[in-house]
């Protein structure tokens, strides 16, 4: 998926993800593949746009970030609680 996002989805494909090596062929099969992906990713459901089952998982994730977040900053282990005591 990283490489995915630093090559634009297959728009701009560019060396140190995708090295003039392997050749034009390969680069533009992975280029095809990456947007193949991208389009995938568009038409899968949205946080936020009705879709019960993926804003169940999308509000439980975000609770469990806050969550998280609030603990650190509630009970931080060293050394950080010494660098938010300062």
């Amino acid at each position: 998926m990283l490489d995915c996002l630093q090559n634009d989805w297959g728009y701009d494909m560019q060396e140190p993800s995708q090295s003039t090596l392997e050749g034009q062929t390969r680069i533009d099969v992975t280029a095809k593949q990456y947007k193949q992906w991208r389009q995938i990713a568009l038409n899968l459901p949205k946080f936020g746009n009705g879709h019960l089952e993926v804003d169940e998982i999308g509000t439980w994730l975000s609770r469990k970030m806050c969550d998280m977040a609030m603990d650190t900053l509630n009970n931080p282990p060293s050394p950080l609680k010494e660098t938010l005591e300062n």
